[in-house]
């Protein structure tokens, strides 16, 4: 058996959000930079604080797999302020 990450635990609703869901398709797809875009609007779309947050980490991710340690750390910092 293989176990479930942490993060498969936590429902925060966000999946069932649009804009969030295409997004993740696309990672799921491999297209990383499209996925950006993506989640980018889906932010301004987002309606909630919570909602918004998913997005973040989501969006800190993707650029993680992209390999901009420097830009996701710029983006969680930036909306920490």
């Amino acid at each position: 058996d293989v176990p479930v990450p942490p993060w498969q635990w936590w429902q925060d609703g966000a999946d069932a959000f649009p804009p969030l869901k295409r997004a993740d398709e696309e990672v799921q797809r491999g297209q990383l930079q499209q996925a950006l875009r993506s989640y980018e609007l889906a932010e301004r779309e987002a309606t909630s604080p919570e909602l918004r947050e998913a997005i973040l980490a989501r969006r800190a991710g993707t650029l993680l797999k992209l390999g901009q340690g420097s830009e996701a750390l710029r983006l969680i910092t930036d909306r920490m302020k």
